[in-house]
């Protein structure tokens, strides 16, 4: 298991993740490799779980139009083709345990974060700003994610540093499972006009590109 994460703000959304894979059977570090992706300049993903075979619905994403990509379209991609693994797979007694965090924005502008547990063909939507999800390795993972979340908030202020968010969540999970998250962890802030793609070291100064208005 890693940490993935995600967060609305008014005009846009963020997805992390941290970046160690290691083997699921002797614990040990693969290499480092971003659990992450932009799909156009709007959507964004981010992955947890067992990546081993699903390299299909990568490919599948990359054939989605980017000009004209949504969401939705993003979610019902990932539905559909880890759905079919899944199935294959529990024929033959085994299972798909993945998670899925996608976030972007819609064509009306408002920030959305869907969270997709393809082994339990479970579909969550978070929808407007100030909003927040994370699923990591710990049984308190979410709960521990809204206090760095709130921390993170500008004294006096309704914008939250996303970057430094990020930092807290995967250096908490990272102490709590260190074989099995780990630094950089990379960031993607998703606008409507822009994405921006942040890979982050256990210590930094804040970007002031990284962070969102919460209402």
């Amino acid at each position: 298991m890693t940490v993935i994460m995600g967060a609305t703000f008014v005009g846009g959304a963020a997805i992390a993740g941290d970046s160690l894979l290691h083997n699921p059977d002797t614990m040990a570090t693969v290499r480092n490799s971003s659990k992450t992706t932009v799909i156009g300049n709007r959507v964004a993903v981010a992955q947890a779980g067992q990546f081993t075979g699903t390299e299909r619905v990568m490919d599948e994403l990359e054939k989605l139009n980017p000009s004209a990509v949504t969401p939705q379209a993003v979610v019902d991609c990932i539905v559909s083709h880890a759905g079919q693994i899944h199935a294959d797979r529990t024929k033959t007694g085994r299972s798909l345990e993945t998670f899925y965090l996608v976030g972007g924005v819609e064509e009306d502008g408002n920030s959305v974060i869907v969270s997709i547990a393809i082994h339990q063909n479970e579909v969550k939507r978070f929808s407007g700003p100030g909003q927040m999800i994370a699923i990591g390795t710990q049984l308190l993972t979410q709960q521990r994610a809204f206090d760095a979340f709130n921390s993170s908030v500008r004294p006096g202020s309704n914008i939250v540093e996303l970057d430094t968010w990020v930092r807290r969540v995967v250096a908490d999970e990272s102490t709590a499972s260190p074989q099995t998250v780990g630094f950089p962890a990379t960031l993607l802030v998703m606008r409507r006009e822009n994405a921006i793609e942040a890979h982050l070291e256990t210590t930094g100064e804040h970007d002031g590109r990284l962070a969102g208005f919460i209402p």
